[in-house]
């Protein structure tokens, strides 16, 4: 992809150099929009370690050491319950910020870190990685072309067994609820209810929800496994699980006319109309095609670049695109993320506002 001449870099800093901060870092070294000037954690030697790794001039272990002057932007790496408060203190420095999901641990402290940015006039973006995975964009390219006639049915399922087979320490606070904000739905689930919105191009309305522990109860005690029963604003119904019990990652949408689902494996679908795509073509009429995931990664790496949310963060803050992964999007995931963990504990169908 030919890059624009004479691009003026946003200068970024990053809170959190543990968890997923290397695999951005090296997803985003090559983009000439983003220069990272400053890292920060609360452990010295991983902020070093990151620092000298990637040739970053400053680390420290004090968030307000990475809101100097030429920082323009922040991205906050942090775990769940950092978020608000680093995002808040960030907007108040008058810095562009963006936070890694779930945009904060519940739905007050989401509203605040919006309100921030609207108050100080600065961008707040939620990282929501499928948004920019081309697999998506083309699976709603097809639903928007009525590929599938009305969808009316989406089926998720997102689960993992880190808990049981390789469990982080206790005291790391992916085993605490309080700092999470909840167990697997707000740490799973969230995903695909982001993605299903943007796939749908349409707001989770009213949810009814089953949690469960039974496997591992004293690690998360209400939300081990959760499953979801959703309506969508114009009528289609959902039905979303996420468990720490199992292992599942696959999501579909089934229509009128044809379907779609991706999974860890591949990309299958079935329409009754032709329609070419940047990563597959569906060149025969109600028959099911499918391309594996190897298939498929050529297109997927050559894509990627274009739609990686913190290049497209930076382009936004000088003018250059439009910010997708927004706060208030972040927050509406989590708005039906909270009335779910609400209908689990109350037993009724709760609408989503």
């Amino acid at each position: 992809m030919n890059e624009p001449e004479n691009i003026k870099p946003v200068k970024a800093s990053i809170s959190g150099c543990g968890g997923i901060t290397p695999t951005i870092l090296r997803g985003i070294s090559g983009f000439p929009e983003i220069e990272i000037v400053a890292v920060q954690d609360i452990d010295a030697r991983a902020s070093e370690s990151i620092a000298s790794e990637f040739d970053i001039p400053r680390y420290t272990t004090e968030f307000g050491d990475i809101l100097s002057d030429d920082v323009e932007m922040v991205i906050i790496n942090t775990p769940n319950d950092c978020h608000r408060d680093q995002a808040i203190e960030a907007l108040s420095a008058g810095k562009h910020c963006m936070v890694q999901k779930p945009i904060a641990r519940n739905v007050k402290e989401g509203g605040e870190m919006v309100a921030a940015a609207k108050r100080a006039g600065l961008l707040l973006g939620v990282v929501m990685m499928e948004r920019s995975d081309p697999i998506f964009r083309q699976m709603r390219s097809m639903v928007e072309s009525g590929c599938f006639g009305t969808v009316s049915v989406v089926r998720s399922g997102l689960a993992h067994t880190n808990h049981l087979r390789k469990p982080p320490p206790e005291d790391n606070w992916r085993c605490s609820p309080e700092r999470i904000g909840g167990g697997s739905f707000i740490q799973l689930a969230i995903h695909h209810i982001d993605i299903a919105q943007y796939v749908m191009n349409q707001g989770i309305v009213e949810v009814s929800a089953l949690s469960s522990s039974m496997v591992k109860p004293e690690r998360f005690p209400v939300d081990e496994t959760t499953g979801a029963v959703v309506r969508f604003k114009d009528g289609a119904v959902g039905l979303f699980l996420s468990s720490f019990t199992t292992t599942a990652d696959r999501i579909e949408f089934l229509g009128t006319e044809g379907m779609i689902s991706r999974d860890d494996a591949s990309v299958r679908w079935l329409t009754r109309m032709l329609y070419s795509g940047e990563l597959w073509d569906a060149k025969r009429v109600g028959e099911m095609h499918e391309a594996e995931m190897p298939e498929l990664a050529n297109g997927v790496e050559k894509l990627m670049p274009k739609y990686e949310p913190h290049r497209m963060f930076a382009r936004a803050i000088r003018g250059e695109a439009t910010l997708e992964s927004t706060g208030e999007v972040g927050l509406q995931a989590l708005k039906v993320v909270d009335a779910v963990q609400r209908s689990a504990k109350e037993k009724h169908a709760i609408s989503v506002g």
